[in-house]
């Protein structure tokens, strides 16, 4: 990975350096995209001090070692045991873990809570220094100090809380306050709670609270792949200008299809899960039609490289299982736009397989993906929910139940029309941002300023490559009025247009 540059104007060496760095940080986030690991799948490690500068490593033995692109770790007393209990945040799924420490040695604790007196110590006591005496021949001491933040983008309970081991008297406990003052405080019981508040003079014994809210275990690690996946938009995204070929020769644009709910089915004559697939649809039809859906099936043979039969093989496979809807053939700038909405729409999208289908609701957007051979009946009550919206339309998209701490992060359709940008697909870009327009001036979307001026910048030098300099200028002058800062700066762009730019 390149170093960050400096400065982004100037000479053409730091203009250099930042166009590297941008493509270094690019091709590091694709990759990303793609699944492949941040930390090289390296393991997460957990050490126990063993005493006398020594550590052992006992990451296998105490659950500690997942292959989780892991980030952040917090600790707390969860379950009020007198233990530390973990959290742990990843990069990849599962992004949480709660990891309960359920270890029962026999050993003590001591938990005290500060409180700053909001003058010359701030009221979180963050700085504070505990030095903790126990009774017993070597009076062994004990420092902990109260941070704001711990490790990457962490903070754990600000809780201090002490492992005493077999000690079962304490001698004393003394307070540095952030200000410099000094306070010390004895009688304090082990295998107890207590809040110190600045200048009392006093450490407060604190009653073990109960959670009202118990976690129930996943067993994630139980659950086996099927093969399929279905993923429910709740937000949902207008499809490319797509078209594809009829087996008579003709070319159909999908927007001719339009009128109801749309299912794009893409098959080959090789898959047979394919052929199964499209039996259920002819065996189904009168409940699909009722439904108000559309289908059509479309044959990709010989898009991967291989030969591409006549069309003769698929027309006649379809003839044989009865099938009802509209079919013809997908072709690569159709495949190569779907891909590039999948990308703009998970961190990490999988390749288009076969069987792939794509619900698309009467407005023309994408409101589900289905991999592998999809349930009918499924299918059917994702029709009827096309009309839902809001807090119920998110519920439908996860695929457990579970409780929000906040609202989903939403992706723009200046999003989606940078990934398009990225892979060369100018015109389809271009479409999007005008869309994104229109549905900011009827008050459905809120712009993102950074996205949407990166978005504008990025199609201005696309045109300009391109040779359309009037067109250029429009969106070079759009990008500067959201943000005067893109007049100075470089961004990545397509090295040429995919679809024309027409």
């Amino acid at each position: 990975m390149s170093l960050s540059p400096e400065h982004v104007t100037g000479s053409t060496t730091a203009s250099t350096t930042v166009a590297e760095y941008q493509a270094a940080r690019d091709e590091f986030q694709n990759r990303l995209r793609k699944g492949m690991s941040w930390s090289g799948h390296e393991r997460n490690c957990c050490f126990l001090n063993i005493g006398g500068g020594r550590f052992a490593n006992i990451s296998g033995i105490s659950g500690f070692d997942f292959i989780d692109d892991a980030r952040a770790v917090a600790t707390v007393d969860w379950d009020h045991d007198g233990d530390q209990d973990v959290w742990l945040t990843n990069r990849t799924s599962p992004q949480i873990r709660f990891l309960r420490n359920n270890i029962s040695a026999g050993h003590h604790f001591l938990a005290i809570r500060l409180q700053g007196n909001g003058r010359r110590t701030n009221r979180d006591a963050i700085g504070a220094r505990l030095e903790l005496t126990l009774s017993g021949p070597r009076q062994a001491r004990l420092f902990k100090s109260l941070r704001a933040g711990e490790g990457f983008l962490s903070q754990s309970s600000k809780w201090v809380h002490f492992g005493l081991g077999e000690a079962t008297e304490i001698r004393r406990l003394v307070v540095h306050w952030p200000g410099g003052e000094r306070e010390e405080f004895d009688k304090l019981e082990v295998d107890r709670r207590y809040r110190v508040v600045q200048g009392s003079g006093s450490a407060v014994r604190s009653p073990m609270p109960d959670r009202s809210v118990r976690l129930t275990p996943q067993p994630l690690a139980a659950l086996e792949p099927t093969g399929t996946g279905r993923t429910f938009f709740a937000g949902r995204f207008p499809l490319p200008a797509l078209s594809y070929e009829a087996f008579d020769g003709r070319q159909i644009r999908l927007d001719d299809l339009r009128g109801g709910p749309l299912l794009i089915n893409l098959w080959a004559s090789w898959c047979q899960p394919c052929l199964v697939e499209l039996g259920e649809f002819s065996n189904r039809q009168n409940e699909l039609r009722s439904a108000g859906l559309q289908i059509v099936a479309l044959c990709v043979d010989g898009l991967d490289g291989s030969p591409q039969p006549t069309a003769r093989e698929p027309r006649d496979l379809l003839k044989r299982s009865q099938f009802p809807f509209e079919s013809g053939r997908a072709n690569k700038l159709l495949l190569g736009k779907l891909e590039t909405l999948q990308r703009a729409l998970f961190v990490h999208a999988e390749p288009l397989g076969v069987p792939t289908s794509l619900l698309i609701d009467s407005r023309g957007r994408l409101s589900a993906i289905y991999r592998g051979t999809l349930d009918v009946d499924q299918l059917l009550g994702d029709v009827r929910n096309l009309s839902v919206s809001g807090a119920k339309a998110v519920d439908l998209a996860l695929p457990f139940p579970g409780r929000r701490s906040s609202e989903p992060g939403q992706v723009t359709l200046s999003d989606v029309a940078l990934q398009f940008l990225h892979d060369g697909y100018v015109a389809a870009a271009e479409a999007y941002l005008v869309e994104y327009e229109a549905a900011i001036s009827r008050r459905e979307a809120r712009p993102s300023a950074f996205s949407y001026a990166q978005a504008h910048y990025a199609l201005a030098i696309a045109l300009r490559r391109a040779g359309e300099s009037t067109r250029a200028q429009r969106h070079f002058q759009k990008a500067v009025q959201i943000d005067r800062g893109f007049g100075r700066r470089t961004t990545t762009s397509p090295s040429h247009s995919r679809d024309g730019g027409e």
